[in-house]
């Protein structure tokens, strides 16, 4: 029973009081207060349902430790004036601060304030955020209350505004890999020349990919852009495969500081890779958090590009990545190996090898990949023959690395 719903009960009982004992003044005061509750409730109503509101940033992605604005506007369009108006805007409660890095201030955005006849209200607000991740505003909900203050009508409002925290990237020295070619000679695969009146096949065109180069009547046939593929067009490939999961099952939970170095790790291996132009591709055993609560996850996976923009797509896609693994990473990569692949490096970032992962990449050395191992656990790297493995340190070293950028370990 909510709190409109017992005012009118008392109302009721005060109205059967006064004729009963035949008062007219008690039904008479009674009756004007239960009028003035309802015109106060149309007022609020109709305030409430004409009151705009709406949030948004100049830019809305950033690195771990960085400010950015959050501009908030409320505007009143009618004759109505508004002397109590409460905003409860509900932000992320960890690694998210408004104004302020103090662990304490945790808490919601909330504005109260008058208004009056088309007004508008404009505050902007500095949102610190200090680790990675994917931080959505809202919902919203804002709250009318009448001139007498007796009544309120509210309205929820919701928002499609996020901040995106790049993960931290770190040099491949700083991660304790230090050869001159940590994941193999990508640069040996490249042809020097390419021969435009041999064309071995098509593919799926991809962003990037020259125009000249579209397979027209593989387009026509399929529906679908297609490329042409050369021979001798063999592009250098970096395909890095992250394991989400931290412990041998996934009902045993998750290790979240081996989590954030295999991203970091991640998200440092595609750094290198694209600076030297190499097509890296990223795919995890697991989704992304969800942009809207109606939508579903979407799996982590950037596919092999030469685009100007694909460590942003892979740098995005590691922001948002859920906490946990839906499946054994070996199924992962028997899933997205094969084909024209076989000529990639692969690179498998994990905390934890299982026996089944072990097989499958002894596996594919067998088959002829070239397969890199970045172990990321607390325990000792294992050795699995035809694999080089680097050993970046566990939990010990992400310390290290948080530290360094101001990282919240929350």
């Amino acid at each position: 029973m909510n709190r409109h719903m017992i005012l009118w009960m008392f109302f009721v009982i005060l109205i059967l009081i006064g004729v009963l004992t035949e008062t007219p003044a008690v039904t008479f005061m009674t009756l004007a207060v239960a009028l003035t509750l309802v015109a106060g409730q149309l007022w609020a109503r109709s305030a409430v349902a004409h009151l705009a509101y709406r949030h948004e940033a100049p830019a809305n992605r950033c690195l771990t430790g960085e400010s950015l604005d959050l501009n908030v506007e409320m505007d009143n369009p009618t004759f109505l004036p508004l002397p109590w108006v409460e905003l409860t805007d509900f932000v992320p409660q960890k690694g998210f601060y408004l104004g302020s890095r103090d662990p304490s201030a945790k808490e919601n955005l909330v504005i109260r304030t008058g208004m009056a006849w088309f007004q508008r209200i404009k505050r902007t607000y500095k949102v610190t955020l200090t680790a990675r991740g994917f931080y959505p505003i809202g919902p919203s909900t804002l709250r009318v209350w009448d001139p007498l203050g007796l009544t309120f009508a509210e309205k929820r409002i919701r928002d499609s505004l996020y901040f995106l925290v790049y993960p931290i990237t770190v040099s491949l020295k700083d991660l304790k890999i230090t050869s001159d070619h940590p994941f193999g000679d990508p640069e040996r695969q490249r042809w020097l020349f390419q021969d435009p009146f041999s064309v071995a096949g098509a593919r799926a065109y991809e962003p990037g990919d020259p125009l000249r180069f579209i397979h027209w009547p593989a387009t026509a046939a399929t529906g679908e852009m297609m490329t042409r593929q050369m021979e001798g067009m063999r592009s250098p490939d970096v395909l890095i495969f992250l394991n989400l999961r931290t412990m041998i099952t996934a009902w045993h939970g998750t290790v979240p500081v081996l989590l954030e170095l295999s991203i970091t790790a991640a998200a440092s291996i595609a750094r290198y890779g694209t600076n030297r132009g190499y097509r890296v591709g990223l795919y995890a055993n697991g989704n992304m958090q969800k942009a809207r609560t109606d939508e579903s996850a979407p799996l982590l996976q950037v596919p092999p590009s030469s685009h100007p923009r694909q460590l942003r797509r892979i740098l995005s896609a590691l922001a948002r990545t859920a906490p946990h693994g839906s499946a054994p990473l070996e199924k992962t990569l028997r899933k997205h190996t094969g084909g024209d692949l076989y000529s990639s490096t692969l690179v498998v970032i994990s905390a934890v090898v299982t026996d089944g992962l072990r097989s499958q990449l002894g596996l594919m050395v067998r088959q002829g990949y070239s397969v890199t191992l970045v172990y990321t656990g607390d325990d000792t790297a294992p050795e699995i023959p035809g694999i080089v493995c680097h050993e970046l340190g566990g939990s010990r070293r992400w310390a290290q690395i948080a530290d360094s950028w101001g990282h919240s370990t929350e």
